[in-house]
């Protein structure tokens, strides 16, 4: 049930009704620039992401692009953090998976890919300061167009929100020398699964000291 009651960042529980209640964050209008990179512009519409904060918890419901290139995987990282990821991003309420990647493919690397299949569904635990997460992942295969971001050495930037992204190609053999989150991906990219698989994954930054789950409510 959704809480009448105004609204808040994320998803929440009302103090006083005890029903989730959704907040809304603004839309990025995004086209592409003469450079190919991603450009935008905030509009008056909202969007609402599926994601909430309970406790020390904040849960996250996310699609990923893996990309891959003559042996080498499509990566991006938020300057100036040390840790890479797949390119994607969170999933809007009533929006598809599938769709979900096709945008977010569209806003960071400003061409339209080609989704091929699922490879996994993940559940991923990881500790970022005193927030624990919890995310749902899906992480889809995607063709580029050939022409698309072709230099294997290059870097390239999208900048979203305020937050200035760097997309770069890394060898799928080297990816034990680059911090990869999640880290199954590390292995798993080597060996695409020929039907979905599904993955549990708990992050180190968990294991180092004991976590107290929340209780239902």
């Amino acid at each position: 049930m959704i809480c009448p009651k105004g609204s808040a960042l994320g998803l929440s529980i009302c103090s006083t009704c005890r029903n989730w209640r959704l907040a809304a964050v603004p839309t990025l209008n995004l086209g592409v620039g003469t450079n190919g990179r991603a450009e935008g512009n905030l509009l008056e519409e909202e969007r609402t992401m599926v994601t909430f904060t309970f406790g020390s918890w904040h849960f996250i419901y996310r699609v990923g692009a893996i990309v891959l290139r003559e042996g080498h995987v499509l990566l991006t990282r938020n300057l100036p953090e040390n840790y890479w990821f797949t390119p994607g991003g969170r999933v809007e309420i009533g929006e598809s998976a599938h769709a979900a990647i096709d945008r977010e493919i569209k806003e960071d690397l400003g061409v339209a890919g080609r989704i091929d299949r699922l490879l996994w569904s993940s559940e991923n635990f990881f500790r970022m300061g005193e927030i624990s997460h919890h995310e749902i992942a899906l992480y889809f295969l995607v063709t580029l167009p050939d022409d698309a971001h072709p230099d294997l050495s290059a870097k390239f930037h999208c900048e979203e929100s305020g937050i200035r992204f760097e997309f770069a190609w890394h060898r799928v053999d080297a990816l034990g020398g680059i911090r990869l989150v999640p880290g199954f991906l590390i292995d798993a990219l080597s060996n695409l699964p020929d039907a979905p698989q599904h993955v549990v994954h708990v992050d180190d930054s968990m294991r180092r000291e004991p976590v107290r789950f929340p209780r239902n409510v």
